[in-house]
């Protein structure tokens, strides 16, 4: 018999009606790293760096299951940070069609790559573009401030298409950080300004996570009460953070410096893991 793909094997639903189990202080620590979590995602990205260990360490999950969990945050996070710039005006939705399609594709073969790339090797790639990131954003502030908006044309140059594409891919297959290199990408590449960027960023990564989300449900690794309050409290962070950044005199100032932070505390953390690990 042939090999079945991952997303067509069911598994029994072990995790996802189990009881939430939950004492006082991990409430808070819940509440509190969601927030935290929300905040991060819809400014810059990689708050998964606070809601992986949390699942795991304090809320028990094993690591696949804390993977599958934290997918339901990251979407409804997403959406809610989607609605929030929207309503600022601030999602550039002419031309995002040139994003989204090969952003998209790319996503669905990304799943198959995990059965030939190992995830260390996954690791020291994305490792690697988060310090060659940092440097780009200390070097030269001044190209992720500029107030500009894309040419049209310019969108759908072949050369961008295949970077949305290869994001994609790479989204599909870990996900991890994918917010902070579709941000690379869109400033640097695409010629958005650091706002509108965050915008369709938002979009992009909160559909990428939708049939991953499905997949995980459909295969019982999600554990819906821990990720149900992770999600209400990083939602709350999202909105948060639209409602104080979004139409604020100098957000991009802002979100560049939040940027610097986080993309600084994740190439560290990568490192450290690579190096420890």
């Amino acid at each position: 018999m042939g090999h079945v793909p991952f997303f067509l094997t069911f598994h029994p639903m072990n995790y996802l009606f189990e009881p939430i189990g939950l004492s006082a202080w991990q409430w808070v620590a819940f509440i509190g790293a969601g927030l935290l979590a929300g905040v991060i995602n819809t400014l810059a990205g990689s708050g998964s760096l606070i809601t992986l260990p949390l699942l795991m360490f304090v809320g028990g999950l094993p690591a696949p299951v804390a993977n599958a969990t934290n997918r339901v945050g990251i979407v409804i996070q997403g959406l809610v940070g989607l609605y929030g710039w929207n309503k600022a005006g601030k999602v550039p939705w002419q031309g995002s069609l040139w994003v989204l399609a090969p952003t998209l594709l790319g996503a669905v073969g990304g799943a198959s790559l995990a059965v030939d790339i190992s995830e260390v090797t996954m690791k020291q790639f994305i490792g690697g573009l988060l310090v060659v990131m940092f440097f780009l954003l200390i070097l030269k502030p001044e190209r992720w401030l500029k107030q500009a908006r894309p040419h049209p044309e310019r969108g759908r140059h072949p050369g961008l298409l295949l970077a949305y594409f290869a994001l994609g891919v790479y989204g599909g297959f870990l996900q991890a950080g994918v917010g902070l290199l579709f941000l690379a990408v869109l400033v640097q590449l695409a010629g958005y300004d650091l706002t509108r960027a965050n915008g369709l960023k938002l979009l992009v990564v909160s559909l990428l996570n939708i049939p991953a989300f499905c997949i995980f449900l459909f295969n019982g690794q999600i554990h819906l009460g821990q990720g149900l309050i992770l999600a209400a409290a990083q939602s709350a962070g999202a909105w948060i953070a639209v409602r104080w950044v979004a139409n604020r005199p100098g957000a991009d100032q802002w979100m560049y410096r939040i940027l610097v932070a986080v993309v600084a505390i994740s190439a560290a953390k990568t490192i450290y893991d690579l190096t420890t690990g």
